[in-house]
């Protein structure tokens, strides 16, 4: 069997230090919701005391899949120990003592995907959580996603929310399965096992969504997700790949009565056209109140605000009133190529050629970069 080895690093400083020293819980990508990975209430560590006596690996743990995701801490969640939740590949969520380094507990979520028909590098065998999952410390509720196969056929594949317990993995209720069309008029589907099609007398389903950024939450409990698809080109149809940020009501997901379980969806491209992925490279969406900022990768983005390929899209949450869906509201967006415009002969994309850049500007130019998302 195959084992990912991950260390964990910590201070190894006096005894002094480690009886005033105060742990901080880590409860999503990168810290907090503006993603900056800033520790404020860390005042013990300096240029004196980071050095290779005193500072390093603490220890390792040995994991039998890929770890895609950022590990979370809960201060004192192992006791009088702070525990460590490590997401896998093969959908399982993982509480380690993070003193002792001794599982606390290991659930599996459901089957995982294989992946070798997804991933061109096959560096990714197996495809579950990829997405680093997230706390809300109002109501101790670990919100994670996993991608699980339907019926153990690979063919078809769903992605669930799961509202766990996270001292020890249990569930606080029963997971959702993510479906449904997009509300802003354009017509996308996202597109969840049911989603199926007929070629060369096989059963398909149609492009599968990929979930890469992190969770976020908004102050007006929404849970944010937002995807990418397993295609970048034009394909037609419902063939074609989207982004999409997709968001819950947090009561609903928790079974609050008169607050809907079903999803908010926006789609950053219309039903024909394709890509505008939200990749984020694992990072979470930006919140803040009730907004919700994100960018946006290649595709299609030549029709005002409605292909919002190559863009930063702020969105408004606005969670549903009488059991109603609640919405994803588009606020506002931004066009890098709108302010140098590359198209004719040197588009990349054949379908880019009549409003922004589809070609690669010069060195320092907006331009230049044309993967945004």
């Amino acid at each position: 069997m195959n084992f990912i080895r991950v260390g964990f690093l910590g201070a190894v400083l006096s005894t002094c230090w480690v009886e005033h020293a105060g742990s901080v819980s880590i409860t999503q990508r990168a810290g907090n919701n503006f993603r900056t990975a800033a520790n404020n209430q860390e005042f013990t560590l300096n240029k004196s005391n980071v050095n290779a006596d005193d500072f390093g690996l603490l220890r390792i743990h040995d994991f039998n899949a890929k770890v895609e995701t950022q590990p979370l801490v809960v201060e004192k969640g192992a006791g009088s120990d702070d525990l460590v939740i490590v997401t896998t590949m093969k959908n399982e969520v993982i509480g380690i003592n993070a003193r002792t380094n001794a599982r606390v507990y290991n659930v599996k979520l459901g089957p995982e995907i294989s992946s070798q028909d997804m991933d061109m590098w096959k560096h990714t065998p197996t495809w579950g959580i990829s997405a680093t999952p997230i706390i809300d410390p109002a109501t101790d509720t670990l919100y994670v996603a996993a991608w699980l196969k339907k019926n153990n056929d690979n063919r078809f594949r769903d992605y669930w929310v799961f509202a766990l317990n996270p001292l020890d993995g249990s569930r606080k209720a029963e997971p959702v399965r993510i479906f449904g069309q997009s509300q802003e008029g354009s017509g996308c589907w996202f597109n969840d096992a049911g989603a199926v099609y007929r070629q060369n007398n096989q059963t398909k389903q149609y492009v599968y969504p990929k979930l890469r950024a992190g969770l976020a939450l908004t102050e007006n409990h929404g849970l944010v997700l937002a995807f990418a698809a397993n295609a970048e080109s034009l394909l037609g149809g419902r063939k074609n790949p989207h982004g999409f940020v997709v968001a819950y009501d947090t009561r609903g997901l928790l079974g609050q009565d008169g607050v809907s379980r079903q999803p908010a969806i926006f789609c950053a491209t219309s039903f024909n056209s394709w890509g505008a992925g939200i990749w984020h490279a694992g990072g979470a969406p930006v919140t803040e109140g009730d907004m919700i900022y994100v960018a946006t990768s290649n595709g299609t983005s030549n029709n005002g605000d409605v292909d919002l390929a190559e863009s930063m899209i702020k969105l408004r949450f606005k969670p549903g009133s009488g059991g109603a869906r609640p919405l994803l509201e588009k606020v506002d967006y931004y066009k890098a190529f709108l302010d140098e415009r590359k198209t004719g002969g040197g588009c990349l994309w054949q379908d880019n050629h009549s409003e922004v850049s589809c070609g690669r500007g010069g060195a320092g130019s907006a331009a230049a970069d044309w993967d945004f998302g």
